[in-house]
């Protein structure tokens, strides 16, 4: 018999014990789509939250978001027969030209998670800026790391055509 705790809330909640009837093996393969690491907290996190962001704080650093650029820039940039998404040009400006346009409005900046999941539903090689931009859109609440968010943004993009996108 087994006593298992579940935190809730910051709250352990004690469940009631609990017999072990067997052990299940779970064997395959799992196969990373990007090399962007966002996990890896050793503290909670709430459900929705963001966990190690990409985009820390006003003050960026700037090496850090020139390596994660790097990253998805070159996974987004080489085409699929190399192991990348291949993903088009134009489908990455569709919504950066959005950003660039764009000044800091506390209302437009969450919609453009929107943008971004419509675009990775039409074309699956998106999902990965869906993920990492989606994250990092969530933690911006000021002009300051708006901005931050547009030159990470842009470093992409940079990073994509260097990197053999179409």
């Amino acid at each position: 018999m087994h006593i298992i705790n579940i935190m809730v809330e910051n709250e352990v909640i004690k469940m009631e014990e609990i017999k072990l009837l067997g052990k299940v093996i779970i064997k395959g393969v799992i196969e990373a789509k990007t090399g962007l690491r966002i996990g890896g907290s050793t503290v909670g996190l709430d459900i929705g939250g963001v966990d190690n962001p990409v985009i820390k704080d006003a003050e960026g650093n700037g090496k850090l978001l020139d390596y994660h650029a790097e990253k998805l820039g070159m996974l987004l940039g080489i085409g699929r027969k190399e192991g990348g998404m291949g993903a088009k040009t134009s489908q990455i400006r569709n919504v950066f030209d959005r950003v660039k346009r764009m000044e800091y409005d506390e209302y437009k900046v969450p919609l453009l998670r929107a943008k971004l999941f419509y675009v990775a539903g039409r074309h699956s090689e998106m999902s990965p800026l869906k993920d990492i931009l989606s994250d990092a859109l969530k933690l911006i609440d000021e002009k300051e790391k708006f901005d931050r968010f547009k030159d990470f943004f842009e470093a992409i993009v940079a990073y994509h055509k260097y990197y053999g996108g179409e």
